[in-house]
């Protein structure tokens, strides 16, 4: 994908070119070294790309970490909002349960609602 440019499907002559690369530098390994300076090769070839997929693997570990603390925080919110709405409905259900209040007494008159002695009496 590099040599053409990010086309998922490279020419021919590309192809072709890759393919004669590879052959070449196979051949010019086995025939100077056999198979152990072939396998010396491909080892040193590869050691970058453990170290990458070691530091790929961490961040994947580190981000499923993360997701797992994120998920455990999700489920506690929604524990607490249910909690919330149960609380709730059963104060509700109290309150509707309970007797009806008698009318407080009337607040007024002329003496502010206060109980005053007659004279008549």
């Amino acid at each position: 994908m590099f040599t053409s440019q990010g086309r998922l499907d490279p020419g021919r002559l590309i192809r072709l070119i890759w393919g004669l690369v590879t052959v070449t530098v196979t051949g010019v390994l086995l025939a100077s070294g056999g198979l152990e300076a072939l396998q010396t090769i491909s080892i040193l070839a590869a050691f970058p790309f453990m170290v990458l997929m070691m530091f790929m693997a961490g961040g994947l570990l580190h981000a499923l970490r993360d997701e797992r603390r994120q998920q455990e925080l999700h489920e506690a919110l929604l524990r607490e909002r249910l909690q919330r709405l149960l609380d709730e409905r059963d104060r509700q259900d109290t309150v509707d349960a309970l007797p009806p209040r008698a009318p407080a007494p009337a607040q007024g008159g002329a003496d502010g609602g206060r109980l005053t002695a007659s004279r008549d009496g």
